[in-house]
């Protein structure tokens, strides 16, 4: 049986902000956590040590499709200096904010 096949995760850049640099990871397991995909690391711009991490959001798995094709990275991620967030934005066009002094996740609408 075949099974469809999952293009790699579009390239977001690292963003750099007060020594601290802001990227997806790319599989929850390297942070120690469940699920692949959804999560932000903070990681200090020097050293490259992590600072810490959130999961950004969830998504559920179908038992019968391959782990890989059912992941949803980023698409696209820029801070919002003004409030100190940055926005998220991932494949499925969900958009999420993350306050970047207190790790909190803020859902926003849909785009259409």
């Amino acid at each position: 049986m075949l099974t469809p096949s999952r293009k790699a995760p579009p390239e977001v850049p690292p963003i750099s902000h007060d020594g601290v640099r802001y990227q997806q990871v790319l599989s929850g397991a390297e942070l120690g956590e469940p699920g692949r995909s959804g999560y932000l690391g903070a990681y200090d711009a020097d050293t490259g040590e992590r600072l810490w991490h959130v999961r950004v959001y969830e998504h559920e798995r179908a038992e019968h499709l391959e782990e890989d094709v059912q992941d949803v990275f980023f698409a696209s991620m820029q801070l919002l200096e003004a409030s100190r967030r940055l926005l998220i934005e991932n494949e499925r066009g969900e958009r999420f904010e993350v306050d970047i002094e207190t790790r909190a996740v803020l859902p926003r609408q849909l785009l259409l």
